[in-house]
């Protein structure tokens, strides 16, 4: 019963309930969405579906109550009931998360803000944790550091402290510790002079004309904080004189001087001018411009790594971005402030990027292509903040594809007469006019001597296979009305391909096992199960695993989605493996995995299977149905309905 009703559950709030029974206490939206990772909206609509159907938690042994100014609580009746539960779908990794993020955050704090060696006793006592713990904790710090070029050096029998230049203990504070409730009180600022960091950042943007989102300018009243604690502790930065001169050559220098000239009335400020350049590159990386205001001035460089990432998207998904040069240019003035978050060090949060890469992952994985395609040409790294805001930019040009689409040619095969034929023309004129440029029509004799190559699509009202690679639409009944999905979605979605996931749904293509081990083990059975019945390149697999490099492929509600970097397959292969047991997929539990090789000579293929797995995998009444009766019948079912 434990493990058939589980199912009904997403993986965001199995991970809600399992922080919930470590707190014993209440905690805020805010709290939860700082542990998790995702925004607050997030976390609220997950306990607002969950909630409404408190009866199934009850059968795991559970409640969760809510109180407002406090939060959410969770109520545990059936302590026999809810240990089953945990056991077989708390994760590990979620399990100690919130303690785990906390000891970190101040074991960071505390090594951060000092430049003398301290035992990891001496560390222990001071967030009253056993050595063992600390010990444990700074394996994941070291990490932490590492990924901002610092080092924690261990003397012997004297203790670590951290090593690394100025600028980067300073961004790894700001950007890993600054969220913590902690991070005021640890630096012993006030309200008010936060309130007052702020006023003076607003005042100087105003005068200058400068625009920067809310989430960005606090992250530089944080950045601004702790630059002055650092000052004040006798903490200096320098930099490079050649590095110095071109960053002093911008807007942003006389914006940063014109902050810090007024900052100094009220704060000790020492080396001035390295304190401007530091700021100045705050502001470089958090930089909004306004294409009314703004003249777009593009670098060869940065355009012509756009045009790149172009030709891949369009060589990946047969999709051309270079219809909207809208788009382009957003993309243009995102990359130059990316690139100097990149160049220095910068973490941005998206606080949407949950979202982004569950809703929207055809964007997310052209934003992939960009991280690559950059990789490859600066040698930065992209974490999935950085492309998660790239994707937004692609999902905003697919939706403008659709406004900007070259008319169609159409051929209507009517076997009903002329009049039935000038009817459905009017029809389609009336309806989809705007994307419509010429329409032709014959019967279904006169095909063989028709050139179906200048046509777009095809229109039948005979229900007899064309041999045609182009799109097919077969009609009914068009006297009434002409509603019909397929030709929606051909003029108004872009999607000019009569795409069926059902046509590649096939039964000996699904698999089940016990559990497995990892990724690697996963992808290796459902690639040997497929061999057995069709042949498969040998690069098949080094391509699918070095897409889940890039970033991550489970998606949610138990699932994975896998697939390759780059299409090798002839033909598309889809095959599905179901796991009596989750098995852990990077930060997730996954039981459900997708696997998709999409044909080379169908490149569509893969944003089309992202959009349906999407809309099924997302709906988590719908797919709660699969989780219930995992097997072949019941998914073709629900892609049925798609």
């Amino acid at each position: 019963m434990v493990v058939k009703e589980m199912m009904d559950f997403s993986q965001r709030f199995i991970d809600i309930v399992q922080i919930l029974s470590k707190k014993h206490s209440y905690m805020t939206l805010q709290e939860l969405s700082d542990v998790l990772q995702v925004s607050p909206k997030t976390v609220s609509r997950t306990m607002k579906l969950y909630m409404k159907e408190t009866s199934k938690c009850k059968e795991q042994g559970f409640s969760i109550v809510s109180k407002q100014g406090y939060g959410f609580q969770i109520i545990i009746k059936d302590k026999q009931k809810f240990k089953i539960f945990a056991s077989l779908y708390f994760s590990e990794i979620a399990e100690v998360k919130e303690e785990k993020v906390l000891r970190e955050k101040q074991l960071l704090q505390i090594l951060l803000m000092q430049n003398k060696y301290i035992t990891i006793q001496e560390l222990a006592d001071k967030v009253y944790i056993s050595e063992s713990t600390a010990a444990t904790a700074l394996k994941n710090v070291r990490h932490i550091l590492q990924r901002y070029g610092l080092e924690l050096k261990n003397k012997p029998s004297v203790g670590i402290k951290i090593a690394g230049n100025e600028m980067s203990i300073r961004l790894c504070y700001a950007n890993y510790v600054m969220n913590s409730k902690e991070f005021t009180n640890h630096l012993h600022y006030t309200h008010e002079d936060i309130q007052f960091v702020e006023n003076i950042i607003l005042e100087v943007l105003l005068k200058w004309q400068v625009q920067i989102a809310d989430l960005g300018r606090e992250h530089l009243v944080s950045h601004i904080l702790v630059s002055l604690y650092r000052m004040k502790e006798g903490f200096l930065i320098t930099f490079d004189k050649a590095e110095k001169e071109g960053i002093m050559q911008t807007k942003e220098y006389h914006i940063a001087e014109d902050i810090l000239r007024l900052l100094k009335k009220r704060y000790k400020i020492i080396d001035f001018e390295e304190e401007i350049i530091y700021i100045t590159i705050q502001l470089l990386g958090k930089r909004t411009l306004s294409l009314g205001k703004d003249e777009l001035i593009l670098s060869d460089d940065i355009e012509q790594i756009l045009l790149k990432i172009f030709d891949q998207i369009k060589i990946r998904f047969a999709v051309d971005l270079n219809a909207d040069d809208t788009v382009f240019n957003y993309l243009a003035l995102h990359f130059e402030p990316m690139l100097t978050r990149l160049k220095y060090g910068i973490k941005s949060n998206n606080p949407l990027m949950e979202e982004v890469k569950n809703q929207h992952p055809t964007s997310f994985e052209m934003g992939l292509i960009a991280k690559q395609i950059i990789m490859d040409n600066y040698q930065y790294v992209l974490d999935d903040n950085e492309v998660s805001y790239l994707a937004m930019y692609f999902s905003l040009a697919l939706d403008q594809l659709k406004y900007l689409k070259k008319p169609k040619n159409i051929l209507i095969v009517c076997g009903l007469g002329v009049c039935s034929s000038r009817i459905l023309i009017y029809k389609l004129r009336q309806q989809y006019g705007q994307y419509i440029n010429d329409i032709v029509t014959c019967q279904f004799h006169e095909l063989k001597h028709i050139s179906l190559r200048s046509f777009d699509c095809i229109i039948s009202t005979i229900n007899q296979p064309i041999g045609t690679t182009k799109p097919v639409i077969y009609i009914d009944n068009f006297l009434d009305d002409l509603k019909d999905k397929e030709l929606e979605n051909f003029f108004l979605d872009n999607q000019g391909t009569t795409f069926k996931i059902n046509d590649y749904l096939k039964e000996e293509y699904f698999y089940f096992v016990d559990t497995m081990e990892n990724e690697e083990e996963a992808i290796d059975y459902i690639l040997s199960q497929i061999k057995r019945v069709t042949e498969i390149p040998n690069e098949l697999k080094q391509n699918i695993m070095e897409r889940e490099k890039l970033s991550s492929t489970a998606f949610g509600n138990y699932c994975a989605l896998p697939h390759p970097i780059k299409m090798c397959t002839s033909e598309t292969l889809f095959a599905v493996l179901i796991l009596n047991k989750p098995m852990q997929w990077s930060a997730k539990k996954v039981r459900y995995i997708f696997l998709l090789s999409p044909s080379k000579y169908q490149p569509e293929d893969l944003r089309n299977f992202n959009d349906h797995l999407a809309k099924v995998i997302l709906d988590t009444k719908s797919f709660s149905k699969f989780s219930r009766n995992p097997n072949f019948e019941t998914l073709r079912s629900l892609f049925m309905t798609i």
